[in-house]
């Protein structure tokens, strides 16, 4: 690729070769002429109209003598070796004539890329101004009738034919020569040798600066660099664009500072210099603010972090913000910018939200240990079911404070460890508490059947008695041992146990007597009822209804009255089956038994004989 200043000195060679053909070629055609620098070979084409007058010869001829003339001015005269013309007519693709010449090996010198210019500037005061547009090496422009072309042509018609044709005759001095009529004192003229030279050598000096004579390329240098630059910064995804921008940016301040102070683009380029070093100054804004982003990102690796890196981290993150905040929208880095503080905005987000989980994680750390302290101090004094439930809860509520802690965080390792001590406690509480409930509810329910089967015997109902009283016994032996009521419940085991042998006895005793009404109910019944009863544990007493005994003695007294010996009989077997009944009731429930009259006379006893 051609730098800015190659571009210059091959468009003033073409200036300069222009000027040469117009002048001593003495072309009556309108011509282009158009220059090309490529793998260190020069290539010259020259196109012209259709016409007989145009003479190849003189043209190549015309050209070598110029090209000659150039010598070191020549672009990159140090690698070019050769040089192609080519002759085409308008409109033609190929060149109808070519000529190749060598050119020769310039003495190594400092070249000044304004040479060829000043080489024009010695044939003529006015640089053409006809051929300043170009753009391309070898560019194709409208040539013929153009107002241009005519008054170019006009300008060649003006020109003296072939000037260079002819030696030039210099002054020469010789011994012969007249000698002035008087001269200045030897050590005069040493002294003005002296003053020339080092005016010479000033004059040389200041003329050779950047930019004093001829296309400032510096200046172009710059621009062309700054455009870059911008270009860069306009879409720039990453912080190595930002850094090849400055650099870019760098050179291109270099170039303007370059150009001297007597320089007629000084005033533009300080202009300008100005402005590049506030794009610098806005481009480390955003340099320094990628630089605190990275920081920030290589401290957040490998997390968890602890509030107070995490702060640290949020620092870094805010002070980034707080760069990129400086920059001003109508910045060519803005696009970047706006999007960088997008991402950090949304990173101080992040890095909160990070440090209040730190902080309510620290928090839940402090409260486990906390109620754990309170469980361990619980679970020392516990004794009855609601203690050891306290301290259930406690354990509880501590370990999952701890389970609950992001694993994101600096307190989850020591909450990990703190958990596989807390968790068996948490067993153990909840083993003791499980051993209390069923000592409580145990002891409440034997409590409980106790009292009802005491009422139950109160009320007679035996059988229920008996069941309530097992039942209040097995619960008393189910109270563990080591809780708390295990103590408490002993003597109720021994109390429950007599109660119900007692309970058993009168069951017995209850069905015997229920079973001696019963019998007795079915003895007393009949169409006339034969007696009433009443059973106690103490004996049996048996009434004869009124009715029955009228009638038992009407039925008597009229059988004696009619000599009735069967009815009598009869009355006699029912009295004695009766008493029979009567003494198989009593012997049955072992209660004495007694017979009373319709007028509750005793009338009999018996006595079991067991």
């Amino acid at each position: 690729m051609q730098t800015v200043a190659q571009q210059d000195e091959i468009k003033a060679l073409k200036r300069f070769l222009q000027k040469r053909l117009q002048s001593e070629a003495a072309l009556e055609v309108p011509f282009q002429l158009q220059c090309v620098l490529k793998d260190g070979e020069l290539l010259i084409l020259v196109q012209h109209e259709a016409s007989n007058g145009f003479d190849a010869t003189n043209i190549f001829n015309t050209l070598q003598q110029a090209i000659s003339a150039v010598g070191s001015a020549l672009p990159n005269a140090e690698d070019l070796q050769q040089v192609h013309v080519f002759l085409r007519v308008t409109g033609e693709k190929q060149p109808y004539a070519t000529e190749d010449f060598t050119v020769e090996k310039p003495v190594p010198a400092t070249k000044n890329a304004s040479e060829l210019e000043n080489l024009l500037a010695l044939e003529e005061e006015n640089p053409p101004n006809s051929w300043d547009n170009s753009t391309n090496d070898l560019e194709t422009s409208t040539t013929g009738t153009s107002k241009k072309t005519v008054a170019y042509h006009q300008d060649v018609q003006k020109q003296p034919k072939n000037p260079f044709k002819t030696t030039p005759k210099v002054q020469q001095h010789s011994s012969d020569s007249e000698a002035p009529s008087s001269a200045p004192p030897v050590p005069l003229l040493a002294a003005v040798g002296v003053m020339a030279g080092v005016l010479s050598l000033a004059s040389i000096y200041a003329l050779t600066r950047p930019c004093t004579i001829g296309s400032c390329y510096q200046l172009q240098n710059a621009q062309q660099l700054n455009q870059e630059s911008t270009e860069i910064l306009r879409q720039a995804k990453s912080g190595q664009e930002l850094v090849i921008a400055q650099q870019k940016l760098q050179q291109a301040t270099e170039q303007l500072k370059s150009i001297a102070p007597w320089s007629r683009d000084r005033a533009k380029a300080q202009n300008l210099l100005q402005t590049y070093s506030g794009q610098m100054a806005r481009l480390d804004l955003v340099l320094t603010a990628l630089n605190k982003a990275t920081q920030a990102t290589q401290k957040s690796q490998n997390p968890p972090h602890s509030v107070k890196e995490w702060r640290d981290i949020l620092e870094l993150w805010k002070e980034a913000i707080g760069q990129l905040r400086q920059v001003a929208p109508n910045s060519s880095v803005y696009p970047l910018v706006k999007q960088r503080l997008e991402e950090y905005q949304l990173n101080v987000a992040i890095v909160n939200q990070r440090i209040r989980t730190e902080q309510q994680a620290d928090q839940q750390l402090i409260e486990a240990k906390q109620t754990a302290q309170v469980a361990e101090a619980r679970m020392g004094n516990a004794r009855t079911f609601e203690n050891w439930q306290q301290v259930f809860n406690s354990w509880q509520a501590s370990i999952d404070s701890l389970t609950s802690i992001p694993s994101t965080t600096t307190a989850y390792r020591e909450a990990q460890d703190l958990l596989l001590n807390y968790r068996p406690k948490l067993a153990t509480a909840r083993d003791r508490r499980t051993r209390e409930q069923i000592s409580a509810n145990s002891y409440n329910q034997a409590v409980s059947m106790a009292a009802l089967a005491q009422r139950l015997e109160q009320q007679g109902q035996w059988s229920q008695a008996v069941a309530t009283w097992r039942q209040a016994s097995s619960s008393a032996s189910q109270v563990p041992s080591e809780s708390f009521y295990y103590n408490q419940t002993q003597p109720l085991i021994d109390a429950y146990a007599n109660a119900l042998k007692q309970a058993e006895a009168n069951l017995k005793i209850s069905l015997i007597l229920q079973k001696a009404r019963l019998d007795l109910n079915r003895t007393c019944s009949g169409t006339t009822r034969i007696c009433n009863f009443t059973v106690a544990n103490d004996g049996i007493k048996v009434y004869l209804t009124p009715a029955y005994y009228n009638q038992l003695v009407r039925t008597n007294a009229t059988a004696t009255l009619n000599g009735d010996a069967d009815t009598q009989q009869a009355v006699e077997d029912h009295l004695q089956t009766l008493q029979a009944a009567l003494e198989a009731i009593s012997e049955n429930a072992n209660l004495p038994l007694a017979l009373y009259d319709h007028r509750r006379q005793l009338i009999g006893t018996h006595t079991p004989k067991s």
